[in-house]
């Protein structure tokens, strides 16, 4: 388990989003109408066309529109495409023998090539996924370009490929289980899994109320709800959840949605319609199972699949909306009395991804830390990475861990070596000496292969060795001659 501890002098999660705003609206423009430069597939250092020749279309989230056709990679291209990977980790290849400090000077290249369009990358980022360009440009540009998918066709294809050793997958649980099964099924494959989460995020009386009502909307509402480690159920306490629910449904209506390039946009459309019509779902689940609708719910006007920042209060657990992973700007608040009680219900999930603990008493929040069942959990504050900072979940929220050295020993193998000293090289009686060795040799064997190597001795000095030591242990007629004394015999 991982925490993070906030301080007082920390901005908080509203106030640092509207600074990189400011800062956006000053400095950064977006480039409203992005050229698609690319749209085939890249392998082996080239740009093709899919084998199969078909294409599908990438969707404006905003509009609703076709912005491009794309080419379709299968089974066939990633078939090519694994191969050309795999012969650059073969031995003797100019990356297989490459150092490490000339591999950092690639990859330092690479990134600074992606800084350099850094603009372009981001617009195109909110133009196919529609989220605001502040975020497409501050936060989420490191996920363009280390995740990349395309499930339905290139990513099974990817799981079963005998050649592929590492699979590391983030996404559905459901989706989830089924690389883990494959991977197995198809050969035997190292995995990472980072999975689904219905993360709990803890509101104590004594907290500081008014960052606890920030954060917990951006823990929420960020990317439209679409993240793993959403903040989606809110424990608060009793004596403060009437006002908590208050103060958190005025502040959704005030949520800017709308035109993700609008550096004004707070918040911008679902990724595409299936996930914008399981969201609408899971809202009239709610409303039908009694939770209290106290902000949006509905459809925001717009040719685009948006959603108005939803609020219910009064959510009990056993209620589908605080079971399942929603993936949507659709909040549950409920209400807790006593400490067990919390933990208790926190922790009645299947999943085990994050949570967040507000309170300005650490021993209280260490207590609850302890026993909350989640891969990270945040002490006021919500959504804090570091790269050194590992990242994953427990039960049904993934296997693994990604960031920090424990995620990167996730892409290495353990091996063990015994090494023998170069002085020391022990040949068994029949061995044939390659006559290219440079080590002295200790024998070890009966008398007849010892006759043999002896009659090889001035050989092997002459064409290899600065010397030749024998060791070996005789015994004759039940009589055995003192091992050591043999040999210094032999040396002399």
């Amino acid at each position: 388990m991982f925490f993070l501890y906030s301080g007082s002098k920390i901005l908080g999660a509203q106030a640092i989003t509207k600074n990189i705003r400011k800062f956006l609206g000053t400095a950064v423009e977006p480039i409203l109408e992005p050229e698609i430069k690319r749209n085939s597939i890249f392998i082996n250092n080239e740009w093709v066309e899919s084998s199969s020749g078909k294409t599908f279309n990438t969707i404006n989230p905003a509009t609703g529109k076709v912005i491009c056709q794309v080419s379709e990679g299968d089974k066939v291209d990633i078939d090519k495409a694994v191969k050309a990977a795999r012969k650059a980790f073969e031995f003797g290849s100019e990356w297989h023998t490459m150092d490490a400090s000339h591999r950092g000077v690639l990859l330092h290249k690479l990134a600074d090539l992606i800084e350099r369009d850094r603009v372009y990358l981001a617009s195109l980022e909110t133009l196919d996924n529609g989220k605001p360009f502040a975020d497409s440009y501050n936060i989420d540009l490191d996920l363009v370009i280390k995740c990349y998918r395309f499930g339905e066709t290139a990513g099974n294809a990817l799981v079963i490929h005998p050649d592929v050793d590492k699979i590391a997958f983030t996404g559905s649980t459901a989706v989830g289980q089924l690389i883990g099964q494959n991977a197995y099924k198809h050969g035997v494959k190292r995995i990472t899994l980072e999975l689904g989460g219905k993360s709990p995020l803890i509101i104590f009386s004594d907290g500081d109320f008014d960052r606890a009502i920030a954060t917990s909307h951006f823990g929420l509402f960020f990317n439209q709800g679409q993240c793993c480690c959403a903040s989606s159920r809110i424990f608060v306490e009793e004596s403060v959840y009437d006002k908590f629910v208050e103060y958190s449904s005025e502040e959704a209506k005030k949520r800017v949605v709308g035109n993700p390039f609008d550096l004004n946009t707070t918040q911008g459309p679902q990724v595409d319609e299936h996930q914008y019509r399981t969201v609408m779902s899971y809202i009239e689940s709610g409303i039908k199972e009694g939770a209290k609708l106290c902000a949006g719910g509905k459809r925001f006007e717009s040719d685009g699949y948006f959603i108005r920042p939803t609020v219910f209060a009064d959510v009990q657990d056993e209620m589908r909306i605080a079971r399942e992973e929603i993936f949507g700007p659709v909040m549950q608040i409920m209400k807790f009395r006593s400490l067990d009680e919390l933990i208790h219900r926190a922790n009645h999930t299947q999943y085990g991804l994050a949570a967040g603990i507000f309170t300005n008493n650490l021993e209280k929040a260490m207590h609850v830390m302890q026993h909350l069942q989640a891969g990270t959990v945040w002490i006021n504050c919500y959504d804090v990475f570091d790269a050194a900072a590992p990242f994953g979940g427990y039960k049904f929220s993934g296997v693994g861990r990604e960031l920090g050295e424990y995620g990167l020993r996730n892409y290495t193998e353990v091996k063990t070596d015994d090494k023998i000293p170069a002085s020391e090289i022990y040949v068994k009686g029949d061995y044939k000496i390659d006559s290219k060795n440079s080590f002295d040799i200790v024998f070890s064997g009966d008398i007849a292969s010892m006759q043999s190597m002896l009659n090889e001795k001035n050989r092997l000095r002459e064409n290899c060795c600065r010397h030749v030591d024998f060791y070996h242990m005789i015994t004759h007629s039940d009589k055995r001659l003192n091992e050591q004394e043999h040999y210094e015999q032999q040396r002399n």
